[in-house]
């Protein structure tokens, strides 16, 4: 048999690969299919897959150690710091991508300029589940009264964003997260903020401690939430982000113990029965507006508003001695502020930011037992306390803010603003017999007023050296202090300087070394200077200084971080000094 030789051409054949991960810049893409299985039933379930991410029994989104700015939706955001509404809630199957956001910035103009470590979120959907509306819908009923209604509906398109959402249940699901990262989002070291470290402290609280033990296994609950979210784009330069946020929950915490107690030949054995519930109810609105003048200007605007009820109370049965605790108190909270952003060249912005807040918290206690017998005379007939409290609080403030990052990587910062804060702190201590007041002991009520205006003029500079950045700051404050109370008015006009060091070595890709020194001088608050004694709880008092005074501390740190965030091995070690 005699072989001949052939010659045969074929096509070429191309083989596409997609790629479950990319990255461009500083941005890193996650193709949702390549690593869910379907079961997710949230959007929180569905992150918990995603290589990178962590996320805590309280809802916390981490990537890696360092916990996300914000949850977006096709790169628009409702929540902020309250993402967990978010997470906790929305569906997961209309997800197609999640997207990593590094070196991320709030305000648009500032990218690429202010030294930012910050990531955030941001949840690409699926092409045919925008511009349409969807949503669903579950509902549970077990023994016992155990129940859960829950319902999503929302619409995403290019110019109007929709996000309604309802959950009711009374299995120990936390729907919303800590609101307060909502009501009262707080930035850290950014351009552009003022004040968000400015709140009123509750003098009483009769929240419960947490157990060693997953929440929603002691999260005896009956809450109801509805939350209405929208955004707007009337125009190409005008954004409007409208937020409505109702939530009503009441809590029972539960704790039954024995000790029983040997010390040498004496023996004895305590039994308690504590029981606490809270009820609240919050209302709680947003308007959010941002009108970009041009691609180098932009103004936003943010109104927020706060109405809070609560009514808490807490029974201890402690060796057959009963103590009943009921307090009632409110939170009103108004808030605006405005901020003005010129990026007036390509590495130097200059940014104008205005606040106001005003917040009061009144308080309502009372307590059936009477336990001070040794510091009142002429107490045999007193059986119970009460105590009703008025703190609130106005803030004004201003900030002018300019960053120029320099053409080798160096960054100078200056801002020049002034901060004014007015508190005003009012207590009435009663001693009763029944439901008779029989004294108002002096020494026991306040009537205090505080005002702090602060002047200051901030300066950091960030010196880039190859792998090293070598950091220095100075803030100079002139404070000016005045406290007013029903028998002494004081004044005070302190001036002090902070300075700070810090260095950052980037060994190679995974080995970091940051290590920094500042020292600090902190001005006394306004529960720090009264000067006249506060019921704080069922058998403590507590009292001020009576004078105005000032905090010194120093603190140092040293960070050294192994790996990177999206390795198998990475891992963080803090040494911190104070």
């Amino acid at each position: 048999m005699l072989l001949e030789e052939s010659l045969t051409n074929l096509d070429e054949v191309i083989i596409v690969s997609e790629s479950p991960i990319s990255k461009k810049n500083d941005t890193i893409n996650f193709k949702t299919k390549f690593f869910t299985n379907g079961t997710e039933q949230t959007v929180e379930e569905l992150l918990k897959k995603i290589p990178g991410l962590s996320i805590n029994s309280e809802g916390t989104i981490k990537v890696g150690n360092q916990e996300i700015e914000k949850l977006m939706i096709d790169g628009d955001d409702l929540f902020e710091k309250g993402y967990k509404i978010l997470s906790k809630n929305m569906p997961a199957y209309p997800i197609e991508e999640v997207e990593i956001l590094q070196r991320y910035s709030n305000n648009r103009l500032l990218k690429d300029i202010e030294e930012s470590n910050k990531v955030a979120l941001n949840l690409k959907l699926d092409e045919k589940f925008k511009r349409i509306w969807f949503g669903n819908a579950e509902m549970g009923i077990g023994n016992d009264n155990f129940y859960q209604i829950k319902g999503n509906l929302m619409n995403f398109g290019k110019k109007d964003k929709y996000y309604f959402l309802t959950n009711l249940n009374s299995i120990g699901y936390d729907a919303t997260g800590d609101i307060q990262q909502l009501i009262e989002s707080f930035r850290f070291n950014e351009p552009g903020t003022i004040g968000d470290n400015q709140k009123v402290t509750d003098l009483i609280d009769l929240s419960f401690e947490n157990l060693n033990f997953k929440r929603s296994r002691t999260n005896f609950n009956n809450a109801e939430l509805v939350s209405l979210n929208a955004i707007f784009n009337p125009t190409e330069k005008l954004k409007i982000k409208t937020l409505g946020f109702f939530n009503w929950d009441e809590n029972d915490f539960f704790r039954n113990s024995i000790d029983i107690v040997n010390v040498n030949n004496t023996s004895f054995t305590n039994t308690e029965i504590y029981k606490v519930r809270n009820k609240n109810r919050v209302a709680f609105g947003k308007l959010d507006l941002t009108y970009n003048i041009s691609k180098i200007k932009m103004i936003e605007a943010t109104t927020k508003f706060n109405s809070g009820d609560y009514n808490d109370g807490s029974s201890l049965l402690f060796n057959g001695n009963s103590t009943i605790e009921n307090l009632q108190h409110q939170n009103t909270l108004f808030d605006q502020k405005i901020n003005y952003t010129n990026k007036f060249k390509d590495t130097k912005v200059f940014l104008l930011t205005g606040r106001f807040i005003h917040e009061k918290t009144p308080q309502n206690y009372r307590v059936n037992q009477f336990y001070f017998q040794d510091l009142f005379e002429d107490s045999e007939t007193i059986n119970n306390v009460k105590q009703k409290s008025s703190n609130q609080m106005q803030f004004f403030g201003f900030n002018a803010h300019l960053l120029d990052r320099k053409t080798n990587g160096n960054l100078l910062e200056l801002q020049i603003g002034n901060e004014y804060r007015k508190d005003q702190l009012r207590t009435k201590f009663s001693l009763l017999e029944d439901k008779y007041n029989l004294n108002n002991p002096k020494g026991f009520q306040n009537e205090a007023r505080y005002i702090v205006s602060d002047l200051y003029l901030k300066s950091k500079y960030r010196y880039k050296l190859g792998d090293f950045s070598l950091t220095g700051k100075v803030d100079l404050h002139q404070l000016f202090n005045r406290l007013e109370e029903l028998d002494n008015k004081t004044k005070q006009n302190p001036f002090f300087v902070n300075p700070g060091i810090g260095l950052d070595w980037k060994i190679d890709d995974k080995n970091k070394i940051i290590t920094s020194y500042s020292y600090n001088t902190t001005n006394a608050k306004i529960l720090d200077v009264y000067n006249k004694f506060v019921l704080i709880g069922f058998r403590s008092f507590s009292a001020g200084t009576g004078d105005l005074n000032q905090l010194d501390a120093s603190s140092a740190l040293l960070n050294y971080q192994l790996g990177n965030w999206s390795d198998r091995l990475f891992c963080k070690y803090v040494f911190a000094l104070q």
